[in-house]
């Protein structure tokens, strides 16, 4: 994932004139630019346990509703006979 390009203090600097305000800013740069790539990371990570957890619910799904179908094609045989 690329690293998006932090605004010089330069540029920033054309926006906001206060020194405070400025100073502020970049340590928001600063703190997202490390930050959001490894919340991106725990979100894809979640994300994936999640969809794992899916796919084994509907494997169980499945499982059951072949076991239905088993168990109805037995109690038909045993009327049948």
């Amino acid at each position: 994932m690329a690293k998006p390009k932090t605004p010089t203090r330069k540029a920033l600097a054309r926006y906001f004139h206060d020194t405070d305000t400025l100073i502020r800013f970049e340590q928001l740069f600063k703190a997202v630019g490390d930050d959001i790539p490894t919340f991106i990371g725990v979100i894809q990570l979640a994300a994936d346990t999640t969809g794992a957890q899916v796919n084994s619910a509907l494997a169980q799904i499945f499982e059951l509703q072949n076991q239905s179908i088993e168990l109805e094609f037995l109690m038909a045989a045993t009327c049948i006979s």
